[in-house]
């Protein structure tokens, strides 16, 4: 099985990388962040995400995905707003879906014809309830940096 990480950018996504390798380079347990493929959204377009998640659910429906998580910016917008934007993208491919909650916590999307069932997290990289990946970099950056800056 596969799971899958779908970013907004691939700047996103290097920076995932990197701090997933530092991450498992600290700790035991190395398979809690077992990635093994990386998704690029291209932006926050709905058709795009649609289109996504349409060949995440083929992949699905072939027994080729486990677990998928889903990192967006929140930009300016409110969490409820966000995880409403992303539950349209989610129902629309996959029908009788109750959405996402909340963030950093899984739901099961099971499907009856072809049957499948995968797990789906989300969570919004924000500084104090707003911002984006350049936010956080910019906020690690007023730190003092002993080595290459951001």
């Amino acid at each position: 099985m596969t799971n899958i990480l779908m970013v907004e950018s691939k700047n996103d996504q290097y920076f995932i990388e990197a701090l997933v390798k530092q991450i498992k380079a600290s700790i035991n347990q190395v398979n809690a962040l077992d990635i093994q493929e990386y998704e690029l959204l291209d932006g926050l377009d709905p058709k795009k995400i649609e289109n996504a998640l349409k060949n995440l659910k083929s992949k699905a429906e072939k027994g080729q995905v486990d677990q998928v998580g889903i990192i967006l910016d929140l930009d300016q917008e409110g969490e409820a707003s966000r995880l409403e934007f992303l539950n349209q993208c989610l129902c629309t491919v996959f029908k009788d879906t109750l959405g996402l909650k909340q963030t950093c916590e899984f739901i099961q999307i099971e499907q009856e014809s072809p049957a499948f069932s995968i797990q789906v997290a989300c969570y919004f990289t924000h500084i104090e309830g707003h911002g984006e990946l350049e936010t956080l970099l910019k906020t690690i950056k007023a730190q003092p940096s002993p080595y290459a800056d951001c």
